[in-house]
């Protein structure tokens, strides 16, 4: 993950070292701070105390995915009736991608949309 802050060959010991240990009974990650921080092991295997700072501090989960689920929520109880699943789809991507689709020229899409019926001309007119 991070080549250039972790030397293999010293984290492989640290990992041996820290597999021989007997730390108890261990709750959760305060109980285990607590045990690295009362026998100094921090000291001992400081690699492996790099490496395990990193996984706690690294996101759990994908905030994009996260966030699409989250839209497409939003979109389906607002369109649930009124569209079939293509069309949800393709305003599923717009809403995640929002940014890319405000570049996008109104009077460009307002006169594609009028072009695609020949009634639609006569109701909105060109833009």
């Amino acid at each position: 993950v991070f080549p250039r802050d972790f030397d293999g060959d010293t984290l492989k010991e640290d990992l041996i070292q820290l597999s021989r240990q007997d730390f108890g009974r261990i709750e959760d990650v305060n109980g285990l701070k607590e045990v690295f921080v009362k026998r100094e092991i921090q000291k001992m295997v400081g690699q492996a105390t790099k490496a395990f700072q990193i996984i706690l501090v690294s996101p759990a989960t994908n905030a994009i995915s996260e966030r699409s689920f989250s839209k497409l929520k939003l979109l389906k109880n607002h369109l649930r009736s009124t569209c079939g699943d293509l069309r949800l789809s393709h305003l599923m991507v717009c809403s995640i991608h929002k940014d890319i689709t405000m570049q996008i020229p109104l009077a460009l899409l307002a006169n594609q949309f009028v072009a695609d019926v020949e009634n639609r001309i006569s109701v909105f007119g060109r833009f």
